[in-house]
């Protein structure tokens, strides 16, 4: 809304509105039917989380966690499972009651994280 008088302009813009929780931002394919869940794997990266740790797993690799809060990352060739085991982290994630999940191609990290900032409502993000 614009209102003024002579040389004095006043505009007021509308606030934004809360975000619903959860948030989900992008779209984590659906479990394959044939999943094979990793347990061990799939409890390194569980215990790795619990104790805020980076988490790097490369096709080959022991799964042993680095220190400090990040990114967990999980590389390999085709066809081995990573998006899967991403996919069911994700899952689970919304599952447990996370507020944000944020599910990003390697391609499109940039613009997804851009995304999450709007949805959530983050200060500075641009909603045009």
């Amino acid at each position: 809304m614009q209102q003024g008088d002579g040389n004095t302009q006043h505009n007021y813009f509308p606030g934004r509105p809360a975000p619903v929780w959860p948030v989900l931002v992008g779209r984590p394919p659906a479990l394959a039917s044939a999943f094979q869940p990793r347990k061990e794997l799939r409890d390194q990266v569980v215990a790795a989380r619990r104790r805020g740790e980076d988490v790097v797993l490369a096709q080959g690799d022991t799964g042993r966690a680095g220190a400090g809060p990040g990114t967990r990352v999980l590389a390999g060739g085709g066809g081995v499972g990573k998006s899967q085991l991403a996919a069911w982290f994700a899952h689970d994630a919304l599952g447990q009651g996370a507020d944000l999940v944020v599910w990003v191609a390697a391609g499109q990290v940039i613009d997804m994280y851009a995304r999450a900032a709007v949805r959530v409502g983050a200060p500075g993000a641009d909603r045009r």
